[in-house]
């Protein structure tokens, strides 16, 4: 525990999970390398930036988190926060439910389209045909398609943290679907300095 901070002063603030300084604190605990700025911050929780600090000032001054230059840092005290799992609401007066929605309207029928006639008589059946294959999602990304050469242990080279970010948010969506170039893979983004980042294939 700091010095400067008593353990019964930490104990005493306990955010709550779905608050953004809740948020910010379980991720650091869960990422105690990680480094992020303002606009970092404000990018990966959909925040306003200017709301940042005043957000982590406590737990800055209980040493939970700490500045370094423009970044966020895990403080000494991180591990001794505990981010409580309840809803803020709970124990507030139940807000009456508002009235039930009105019934949509029926929607008007489709019209239907009218097909030209075909002689199905002349159909015929034919074998050896190869059926064409189903081309795969391509890469047009030059960012992305970079991704996909990736071997587990490559890393980009350094680009700006928010840009950095929002590469690695992307890829790692893309990585779900099967069929893209990306399926199976994951990166990771880790900062390299106040400024900038690089992404490494993790798997």
């Amino acid at each position: 525990m700091n010095p400067r901070v008593t353990a019964e002063e930490v104990a005493a603030y306990q955010p709550n999970s779905a608050t953004l300084a809740g948020k910010i604190i379980t991720y650091y605990q869960n990422n105690p390398d990680e480094a992020l700025g303002n606009d970092d911050i404000a990018i990966k929780w959909n925040c306003a930036v200017i709301s940042v600090a005043p957000t982590l000032r406590e737990a800055c001054s209980l040493r939970i988190l700490q500045r370094s230059g423009k970044a966020y840092l895990a403080g000494p005290n991180l591990d001794a926060c505990v981010v409580k799992a309840t809803s803020p609401f709970a124990g507030a007066a139940a807000a009456p439910l508002p009235p039930a929605p009105a019934p949509p309207a029926a929607a008007a029928p489709k019209k239907r389209i009218a097909l030209p006639p075909f002689d199905y008589a002349g159909l015929r059946r034919e074998s050896g045909v190869e059926m064409p294959v189903r081309r795969m999602h391509s890469v047009s990304d030059p960012a992305i398609n970079l991704l996909a050469s990736f071997a587990v242990g490559d890393c980009t080279s350094a680009l700006p943290r928010a840009h950095a970010h929002q590469l690695c948010v992307r890829a790692n969506e893309l990585a779900k679907r099967p069929e893209h170039a990306l399926a199976g893979k994951h990166f990771k983004c880790r900062a390299v300095n106040q400024e900038h980042a690089r992404l490494w294939r993790t798997q």
